[in-house]
């Protein structure tokens, strides 16, 4: 508390959700930028393809293959450059806009993402902001062909992340044509994309009619990799010999940056250091299949059920889960595991106080009659008070969450491949990169991996256990901004109608949903259950007929909010 009075937070900026957005995606960038070894042929075309007329460049490569870390580089350099043409007092000539898609909350919906590119290029501002999506993409189409709109590059990393809803509509922002004018009036505008090939938006970019050049990522060159290797270990003290290298760097998989840093993190732990050759030599030869022994080893050390658990949960939330989220449904150990194929069974509950049973009163009443007056007091008096605290425990049964050193143990072992999501510094954690999630669907839920795409096929039973059991989660916390991010998501991953319309039925959950500047988000839920919106009228129109008014100010915003909506 002293901290806080001393140094208090700057409120203006913390209510500000575009700037929000804009310094997270901004660490992220950092981050990942500085984390970049080698690439420099592939930097050099990106740099010289974002300065010209290319209209759209498209990084394409594999899973693990770094383009998430060339896009931030290419946009760190680019703001760097454009900071320095500008002149004192103005702001950079160059506008430089930055999505990295996955990277925090929200970061996946395309809604969000448009209108805050439409912010940035100061097209509209808090009262112009167009109020539904279709209307954004029209507006942000009509700037970036605008000979008039200033110098801009638009950076967007995994665009083929983008949520289901808008994936396949969310190139209409980008217009059907980029009309160049001479190099005095026209704008300078391009587009850095990057996706895995052969993805939905790869395949209509394709079909577009737009300026583009695509530029596949290429593997690491010998001497990247080796420079990786050194430097990884390097951090802990700790290198290969020159046979131990070539035979690391022998393997095809060796090429992705990703597989490489995760093999040198398994070598790092391994028990035995000098006899890491035996390590290199069990290493899978493929990113999910090292994945999958990562996996294997994580759940032998970091407790089991424990850890198979946190992966799972992990995996079917919406963005990541706190810290005290996870020690909180962790907590019931009875009921940490699905069995029978996701099904349950229900088990005999078990007292919680063995000491306190009736038998055990019985038999020990039995045989005071040899005891002194001071041994029968002292027994009643215990009996009294175990029976008052097993009377309290009664009433309340909820676990207890995940003790300290139980979760140590988990977070110590999983922690390389975790992220501290949007950098917030709240504790909300998620996989560092998509692949995991990938290998986590295969391990744990049966997914049958189409190629590299998510035709996934996975066990329906499992996926709608653990989606229940963060369902039941949610729909009792007090922490309504969580409970609005995860609660429905769930219930609409579980298709439960009936849970759905009562809980976008809610005041607070309709206040937390609805947003006048993303709207889409309250409108995809209904949409799930009708798609002409019929259930969502029928429900909101029997609200406002059966709306009190012994508070007037409060049912006419009520009144207001469901007029916006319908």
């Amino acid at each position: 508390m002293a901290v806080a009075e001393q140094c208090p937070m700057d409120e203006s900026r913390q209510l500000d959700p575009y700037e929000q957005d804009k310094e997270a995606h901004e660490s992220f960038m950092k981050s990942r930028s500085s984390s970049l070894l080698g690439r420099k042929d592939i930097l050099e075309e990106i740099d010289r393809g974002s300065r010209g007329k290319c209209g759209a460049l498209i990084v394409l490569g594999g899973p693990g293959i770094g383009k998430s870390s060339l896009l931030a580089r290419a946009a760190d350099v680019a703001c760097l450059r454009a900071a320095k043409a500008m002149p004192s007092g103005q702001g950079p000539n160059l506008n430089v806009f930055y999505h990295f898609v996955g990277a925090i909350p929200g970061s996946t919906n395309p809604e969000k993402m448009i209108k805050r590119l439409l912010r940035e290029l100061n097209v509209c501002n808090d009262l112009n902001m167009p109020k539904d999506y279709e209307s954004a993409c029209q507006i942000a189409s009509s700037a970036l062909s605008n000979p008039n709109t200033r110098p801009t590059l638009i950076v967007i990393d995994a665009l083929d992340q983008l949520d289901e809803d808008g994936t396949a509509s969310a190139l209409r922002w980008l217009p059907s044509k980029l009309r160049w004018l001479p190099p005095e009036l026209a704008p300078q505008v391009c587009c850095v994309l990057s996706m895995i090939n052969e993805t939905p938006p790869h395949h209509t970019l394709r079909e577009r009619k737009i300026k583009r050049v695509e530029l596949p990522v290429p593997p690491l060159e010998m001497e990247s990799r080796r420079e990786i290797v050194s430097e990884i270990l390097g951090q802990f003290d700790k290198r290969l010999d020159e046979e131990q290298m070539v035979s690391l760097l022998s393997k095809e998989a060796s090429q992705n940056p990703l597989w490489l840093s995760i093999a040198c993190e398994e070598l790092r732990v391994y028990g035995v250091f000098s006899k890491a050759t035996d390590k290199i030599n069990t290493l899978a030869d493929g990113l999910l299949e090292l994945l999958a022994q990562v996996l294997e080893r994580l759940e032998a050390e970091g407790g089991g059920s424990l850890m198979v658990a946190t992966l799972c949960l992990l995996e079917c939330s919406s963005s990541g889960l706190l810290e005290a989220e996870l020690l909180a449904i962790l907590g019931d150990e009875d009921n940490l595991m699905p069995s029978d194929n996701g099904k349950n069974k229900k088990k005999k509950v078990k007292p919680v106080y063995k000491d306190c049973s009736r038998k055990t009163v019985t038999r020990k009443v039995v045989f005071i009659g040899s005891w002194s007056l001071e041994q029968v007091l002292l027994h009643l008096l215990c009996i009294l008070k175990c029976s008052g605290a097993s009377k309290k425990r009664k009433k309340s049964n909820k676990p207890q969450p995940l003790t300290a050193v139980k979760w140590a143990r988990v977070y110590r072992t999983l922690q390389p491949f975790l992220r501290p999501f949007g950098e917030s510094g709240e504790g909300r954690l998620e996989f560092y990169h998509r692949s995991l999630s990938k290998a986590v669907r295969k391990k744990y839920f049966n997914a049958r991996l189409a190629g590299e795409g998510e035709g996934a096929a996975m066990n329906v039973t499992l996926v709608c256990w653990w989606n229940t059991k963060l369902a039941d989660y949610f729909e009792n916390v007090s922490n309504l901004e969580r409970k609005v991010e995860e609660y429905p998501y769930q219930l609409r991953k579980l298709g439960d109608k009936e849970r759905l319309t009562e809980c976008l039925s809610d005041w607070d959950m309709i206040k937390g949903l609805y947003n006048e500047d993303h709207s889409s988000q309250l409108l995809s839920y209904w949409r799930q259950m009708d798609e002409k919106y019929d259930t969502m009228a029928s429900k909101y129109t029997e609200m406002s007929v059966a709306m009190s008014s012994d508070d007037p100010k409060k049912t006419a915003d009520k009144l207001s909010c469901l007029a916006r909506i319908l």
